[in-house]
């Protein structure tokens, strides 16, 4: 699928914003994670939160920096495998876009 139909297009620019706070919310329990886990010294634990914290701004500039409708198609297959897009959310989207992403997601 080269472009997503115009509706879609509207679709996941709304649902943009949505995404991005739930990776974010995702990424600091993972480093809340790390922090909580007193089998490590501080320094490891400090260590392993600055190596996972750039990680998951590596990813998020991936996934969320450049959103245009040329690549919309593959935007939408990252976040639905990510799990940042719902079941419900997925179903507003036109059949055959919802049936490519999923085709796409599950291989």
């Amino acid at each position: 699928m080269k472009n997503i139909p115009e509706s879609d297009w509207k679709k996941l620019k709304e649902l943009n914003a949505k995404a991005i706070e739930r990776y974010c919310l995702k990424a600091i329990e993972g480093l809340k994670a790390i922090l909580a886990d007193i089998d490590k010294t501080p320094q490891e634990r400090f260590l392993e939160t600055c190596l996972q914290a750039d990680r998951k701004k590596r990813k998020l500039a991936e996934v969320f920096d450049g959103l245009r409708r040329s690549t919309a198609f593959m935007n939408l297959c990252q976040l639905r495998s990510l799990g940042l897009i719902t079941d419900d959310e997925l179903s507003l989207f036109t059949k055959e876009t919802k049936e490519m992403v999923e085709k796409v997601v599950r291989g």
